[in-house]
């Protein structure tokens, strides 16, 4: 009698559970060979893999192996001897008069008790697990089996040639099997009709162009999670269908696909196929404001684009969820928004937060706001308050610890929208100087792409940055840049980042009358932790009644941006000390226009906050006075450089050679020229002759003529008249000494008066 392949090696073992493969070329269901050119070097195949772990069983464990194209008399081969239990993969080719044949066989020849049945797709089959005990015990049902069992003898003898129908294409179709719901793959052939189980349902509901990324074509599907049942709308790059990786995202966001890969190329044509017909979708990588429309962060869209096109947005943050809305509008204004009253730097935040989505509408640039101060003074509800106009008022919070590329990718997603920033002093000394001005450019470094040899797209922002921390920002960098010449932030940053200090809260609402509460220390404390409640509970609302309220109303903000802008230049210019020059405040009105626009948002939604005018205007104006005080009036850069010559001088005093009435009093200790020091009757007579080129490089990144004019406008060079001509120039002559020793590196350095004693 006829032994089934791997039969002495697995009898061997005397194993009471085993598995029997089916059909003809049954082995290459087990093993195959990866290398054609190399028969040698067998391998096990997907197929058997996935099984192992469908029974959790070694994939090193050897199956018994019916190969029917080798034993086609199944009634005379022998398959097993000790085994209880035996689990049958059925290959696609072995027909329904074979099977019979092996369950009588099984019944008539072992002690197997139990069976499992699975089809080539691994997909269990509904037959009762002691069927081989009822042949057995039932002799019609034996016989039925007999019959059928010779059918499959005679047409193994019959040298006949079977007459091939022609076979339909194959179809995929949503089917239920009884084991399984999805879309199934149908063909037809000489044994019937097949169906072939692919993935679950899903819906091919749109085919999408990315434009900001050089007009890429995706397909849009949407299907429900296997997990908790959640709509899933996923887009997938036309060229990438057929991709293992797109196989595998699809799953992990809880499609089941079939694993084995040979079936993928159909459900890749399905998806093709229907995508052509399908609608057309725009795909964004960004939120903010597409054609018309305002795309939430967490995908969600309010209004439509001018030409109804549907939009997705493909790069969703971490946490999309904490967008979400979790109150109404009166709720929100009643526990959140109603406690800005009174505390001018809450009300700040707040209208800062809400103009966000109004930038691009009236054409104004980005900026950001950061708010220091002592810890445990309550600056934190200044984010969690401005937080909660779009989703949580915690959890939205990001932190200063990020890498570069996780801050840009961050403003990005939060386009046209707010990023709330916890603690600068975190912010990691491998980002470098200038980390701020580049989150406030809004522009992405130009990069290459050495695949195509053509620049990458670059990306752009348009983001609202609210920080707080300990320190203002220049102190703050200088800490963690540990730079203690020159200025490590530029005046363009501290007009794209407006420092101002915190210096508490001033109304406690109920918490001010509390008798329980006896020191202003208990009663911020519990205010602050009582908003920190509130905005965990009451958020995500005003930020969409806001966003409608801009689509239907773009042209009253623009025309109220403008009245307010020349009114709040007024309260400005009225504002500035006498001694400033109107030249000197170009940095000061931009920043200007900037509080302008807050009181211009404050105003129009009052029907949202619930503050009024007077509130606004006095809580906006006390937060540009605080931030002036802390710039300064005048131009920054020029500030700058006086105080990088002032800190210039005082680092250096000892390196100078002291010079009183023409004799050198003190010789400097170190060899490097830096200059004099001429030490006359009164300080306001005294002067300094320094090295310009020792100077101007301790002098920042500054240009040598911004140097130059700013030293000259504050009076603190001196320039010389030329012999020859009818000019002047900004150097001035060394001049000559007793010390013939004295070696000056040039003829000349720049004459500098001294900084006046406060």
């Amino acid at each position: 009698m006829a032994k089934v392949q791997n039969f002495d090696e697995v009898n061997r073992k005397n194993n009471l559970e085993d598995v029997l493969i089916v059909g003809n070329k049954a082995h290459f269901y087990w093993k195959n060979y990866p290398n054609r050119s190399n028969k040698k070097e067998w391998v096990y195949s997907e197929e058997w893999g996935l099984f192992c772990q469908l029974i959790q069983q070694s994939i090193d464990e050897t199956p018994l192996i019916l190969d029917l194209s080798m034993h086609q008399n199944i009634q005379e081969t022998e398959i097993a001897t000790q085994q209880e239990y035996l689990s049958i993969i059925f290959l696609d080719d072995v027909t329904e008069a074979q099977k019979s044949a092996l369950f009588l066989n099984l019944a008539k020849t072992t002690q197997i008790r139990m069976i499992k049945i699975f089809d080539q797709n691994l997909v269990a089959q509904n037959i009762a697990p002691d069927f081989l005990q009822k042949i057995r015990n039932d002799e019609e049902l034996s016989n039925r089996q007999a019959m059928h069992a010779k059918e499959a003898e005679e047409k193994a003898d019959d040298d006949t040639p079977i007459m091939i129908k022609t076979a339909k294409p194959a179809e995929i179709k949503f089917a239920d099997n009884g084991i399984k719901k999805g879309l199934f793959l149908i063909d037809e052939n000489d044994k019937g009709i097949n169906y072939h189980w692919l993935s679950d349902k899903f819906d091919v509901i749109g085919q999408g162009v990315e434009i900001e990324e050089g007009n890429l074509h995706y397909s849009m599907l949407c299907f429900k999670s296997n997990g908790n049942q959640e709509e899933i709308t996923e887009a997938i790059l036309q060229g990438e269908i057929a991709s293992a990786e797109t196989f595998k995202n699809l799953r992990n966001k809880g499609l089941e696909i079939n694993y084995v890969t040979k079936y993928h190329p159909f459900l890749a044509n399905y998806i093709s196929s229907k995508t052509i017909t399908a609608t057309k979708w725009r795909i964004v990588s960004s939120s903010g404001w597409k054609n018309g429309a305002y795309i939430y962060p967490n995908g969600e869209i309010i209004g439509e684009m001018d030409n109804k096109q549907p939009l997705f947005l493909r790069n969703q943050p971490i946490n999309a969820d904490l967008f979400n809305q979790s109150c109404t509008l009166a709720e929100w204004r009643e526990n959140v928004a109603k406690y800005a009253k009174g505390n001018d730097l809450i009300i700040l935040s707040l209208l800062f937060a809400l103009t966000a989505p109004v930038l691009k509408i009236v054409n104004a640039p980005h900026f950001g706001i950061h708010i220091y101060g002592d810890s445990s003074k309550g600056k934190s509800i200044c984010s969690h308050i401005a937080n909660s106009v779009y989703g949580h008022g915690k959890d939205l919070e990001r932190s200063w610890s990020a890498t570069r590329t996780a801050l840009i990718n961050e403003a990005i997603a939060r386009n046209d929208c707010l990023l709330v920033m916890d603690e600068l002093t975190n912010l990691s000394p491998d980002l470098g100087v200038g980390i701020t001005y580049e989150l406030f450019q809004g522009v992405e470094k130009m990069r290459g792409n050495a695949d195509n040899g053509q620049n990458r797209r670059i990306r752009n922002w348009q983001t609202m940055i609210l920080s707080n921390g300990e320190k203002n920002l220049v102190d703050q960098l200088k800490d963690i840049f540990k730079e203690k010449k020159g200025n490590v932030v530029k005046a363009g940053e501290l007009v794209r980042m407006l420092n101002i200090p915190f210096e508490g809260l001033t109304n406690f609402h109920q918490f001010a009358l509390d008798p329980n509460l006896p020191t202003p220390y208990h009663k911020s404390l519990a205010f602050v932790d009582f908003i920190k409640g509130n905005t965990g509970k009451f958020y995500g609302v005003a930020g969409r009644e806001w966003i409608n309220f801009i689509i239907q109303n773009k042209p009253l903000l623009n025309t109220e941006k403008e009245k307010h802008e020349r009114a709040f230049i007024d309260k400005m210019i009225a504002s500035k000390p006498k001694d400033i020059a109107y030249e000197e405040l170009n940095q000061i009105g931009r920043v200007a226009k900037n509080f302008a626009l807050l009181e211009t948002v404050g105003k129009c939604s009052k029907h949202i906050t619930g503050l009024n005018d007077d509130e606004i205007e006095t809580a906006i104006f006390n937060c540009f006075t605080l931030w002036v005080n802390e710039f300064g009036w005048g131009n920054k850069e020029k500030m700058q450089i006086i105080e990088n010559l002032d800190l210039f001088i005082q680092q250096n005093i000892g390196d100078l050679y002291h010079v009183r009435n023409k004799q050198i009093v003190n010789t400097p200790v170190s060899k490097k020229f830096v200059g004099f020091y001429f030490e006359e009757d009164t300080r306001e007579n005294s002067y300094l002759i320094l090295d310009k080129r020792n100077l101007l490089l301790e002098m920042g990144a500054f240009p040598e003529k911004k140097i130059i004019e700013s030293l000259l406008k504050e009076k603190r060079l001196i320039r010389t008249e030329r012999k020859d001509k009818d000019t002047w120039r900004n150097e001035s002559t060394y001049p000559t000494l007793q010390d013939k020793n004295i070696t000056t590196p040039t003829k000349r350095g720049l004459k500098i008066t001294l900084p006046l004693e406060e």
